[in-house]
Formats: C-alpha cells, sequence, structure tokens
C-alpha cells in the first residue's frame, strides 16, 4: 500500500514537472512572437501577485533604459539636469501608464516559484489608437475627416493620426472620425469612431490647441521688489501676465493643469489698456502637481468684443495656488463651452514650465 502510494506521488509529481516544462516552452513561444513595440517584463516569486508587480518593475526600468538611451542619441536631455534627476522623471511619468499592461503567460519552475510575464505597449498613445481604429476598420480609409471640437482636431496628435490611418489610393471610403476627450474611472480617454485610447496625464494637453487668437503674452516674475520678464519658473514663485489686447473689451485668464483640472484665475475684467496685466490684483504662486516634479501649465485667455460667462468651471481660491481634484477635471466641459461660443470669443495660450525648488536650473 505504501509502495503504491509512493509510486503515484512520483507519477504526479512527473506530470507535474512535464506540465511546467510544457508551459515554459509555451511561454517562451509567445514572446517570441511578440511585436517588437511591446515591452515584455519577468517577475519570479513564491507569491503570484508579487511576481508580476516584479514583472511590471522589470518594464519599468527596461522602459528608463530606452528613453535614456534615445535621449543620450538625440540629444535632447535638459542641460543642467543630472542624471539621476532624469531617471526619477521617467520613473514618475512611466508609473500611471502601466495600468494597461497585459498578462503574457505564465508557469512554476522546478522550485515552485511562480514566473510571470508582462507586456506593455510603449508606442505613444496617438499610434496605439491608430492600430486600434485599422483593426476596427479592416484596413485604412482612403481619406480621414475629423469632427468634434475644432480645438482638440487642431491639435499636433490628431493630424499626426490622420497621417497613420490614411492610404493613399485605399479602395475604402472616405471616413467622417468623431473624436473627443472624457474623463472616466480616473483617467483621461481620447475616443475616436467610438474606440477609446488612455492618455497618460504628461501627454494630455498635447490634444489640446487653443492658440487661435494674435495675442503676444509676457510672463512677469516677481523678483526683488519688481515685476521681471522671465521664461519659466520656480516653485513658490509669484507672477503675473501681460498681454497686448488691442480691440478686446473683456477678458478671462484660465489655468488648465495637466491633469485635466481647469481653473479661473479671475472673473470677468473689462479691458481698458491695450496692454492688459492679470490677475488684476495681487499674484499668481507657481505650484506642482506633484512634489519634485517638473509642471508645465497652460493659461489660456479668453477675449471678446462682448460679456461673456463661462459656466462650469471653479474659481481659484484667493490665497491658494491650486484647485482641489474634486470635481475639477473639467477640461472637456471647458472645450464643450469654447465651441459653443465661438462666434463670440476668442481664445490664446501661454505655457509656463515651474521647476522644483530643488532643480539644479538657474533662472
Amino acid at each position: 500500500m505504501k509502495l503504491s502510494f509512493s509510486l503515484s506521488l512520483i507519477g504526479l509529481l512527473m506530470i507535474a514537472a512535464n506540465a511546467n516544462a510544457s508551459n515554459q516552452l509555451l511561454c517562451d513561444a509567445k514572446i517570441r512572437d511578440l511585436p517588437k513595440h511591446l515591452i515584455v517584463g519577468h517577475g519570479i516569486n513564491e507569491d503570484r501577485q508579487q511576481a508580476k508587480q516584479n514583472a511590471l518593475q522589470s518594464i519599468l526600468e527596461q522602459y528608463q533604459v530606452n528613453i535614456q538611451t534615445e535621449t543620450e542619441v538625440s540629444g535632447k536631455q535638459a542641460n543642467g539636469t543630472s542624471e539621476e534627476s532624469f531617471r526619477l522623471n521617467v520613473k514618475s511619468q512611466t508609473k500611471g501608464k502601466l495600468s494597461d499592461a497585459i498578462d503574457v503567460c505564465s508557469y512554476t519552475d522546478e522550485q515552485g516559484l511562480h514566473n510571470l510575464f508582462v507586456s506593455w505597449d510603449s508606442r505613444p498613445p496617438i499610434n496605439q489608437l491608430a492600430s486600434k481604429l485599422i483593426e476596427h476598420w479592416g484596413g485604412k480609409a482612403s481619406a480621414i475627416t475629423f469632427s468634434g471640437s475644432k480645438n482638440i482636431v487642431a491639435s499636433a496628435p490628431l493630424v499626426k493620426l490622420e497621417n497613420l490611418l490614411v492610404a493613399r489610393g485605399s479602395v475604402r471610403p472616405e471616413k467622417t472620425v468623431g473624436v473627443s476627450l472624457e474623463y472616466f474611472n480616473n483617467q483621461w480617454l481620447l475616443s475616436a469612431d467610438g474606440v477609446s485610447q488612455a492618455l497618460p496625464e504628461s501627454d494630455l494637453l498635447s490634444y489640446v490647441n487653443l492658440n487661435e487668437g494674435d495675442v503676444e503674452f509676457t510672463l512677469l516674475k516677481w523678483n526683488d521688489g519688481q515685476l521681471n520678464p522671465a521664461s519659466s519658473l520656480r516653485q513658490g514663485s509669484f507672477f503675473k501676465f501681460s498681454a497686448q489686447l488691442s480691440g478686446a473689451r473683456y477678458y478671462q485668464l484660465f489655468n488648465l493643469y495637466a491633469d485635466g483640472r481647469v481653473s479661473a484665475v479671475e472673473g470677468l475684467t473689462p479691458n481698458s489698456n491695450d496692454k492688459a496685466v492679470f490677475p488684476v490684483s495681487g499674484f499668481m504662486k507657481a505650484e506642482l502637481l506633484e512634489e519634485g516634479k517638473a509642471d508645465s501649465d497652460i493659461y489660456v485667455l479668453v477675449y471678446s468684443d462682448k460679456k461673456f460667462r463661462v459656466s462650469g468651471i471653479s474659481a481659484l481660491e484667493r490665497g491658494k495656488g491650486l484647485i482641489t481634484k474634486q470635481g475639477n477635471y473639467s477640461l472637456d466641459s471647458f472645450l464643450a463651452w469654447l465651441d459653443n461660443n465661438s462666434s463670440v470669443v476668442k481664445t490664446a495660450m501661454f505655457n509656463v514650465k515651474t521647476e522644483p525648488e530643488t532643480s539644479g536650473t538657474t533662472y
């Protein structure tokens, strides 16, 4: 009886070992066949969930190496930024993107450890969306016309999307593709023809083009008791803007945060001088969305010959550097208001970079 039980146990162990070896071979084959734009992470641990975390960390480390290599080749690494701080920036930007990583395969090795393989698409979001649409349509179109907010349609990524979706000489008919931005499940999505693609916060504002007016902005930084022109800001800096607004009787300034929040810096202001300075009273204070990480904010000036009222946008409280997150992810409604009032108002935008207090960059 004992002998029979022992032989049965040995048999089961041999079957399990063969199954694990077979799964390992299947994993190897799957990984070999994956497209080159997918980064594959391999995680090992006795706990399956920890093995997945290790696999995601492996992807993160590979992505940092890829970014650094590309940057060294192109020569675009920021002057004055240490190698260590550059890595930290890449890690911070990548963390929010790994939520869409996909489990590829897994097996248990001879030591009983879970081996988990996870893949992540390293292509820009607009390339990923193009691939989804081409698969959805069964091929590229002969021509594309986008419909939706003109401020999204006019953005550089949408121009690139059109080029990716069109094949000159294609037998498929011209397509009209509706596009929109929406905030859903704590993330921003770009939707086109019913197909959605998640956008990382670091890319969101590149999908918006609000620079339709001929307005010259000047950033004015408060320093040594006076306002001086500046090209960028340091965390905690006090600042204003000036702009030439000939002919506009009313204007209002808005701040678009990198994460899609929108705040009204001031209420509607009459323009009594061609050169307007805003805010009219007090200063704005440069703040960061994430401590230690440089930010790039967009300020949008809405102006008109007539009075206007932008609804649904929270006002920045005096003395506060940022509006709260709750209920203020309103970029989509702000764009919708601008579209609905395009015959009355014009917009101009100005990009302001804010560095952390500890940054090695000097101004």
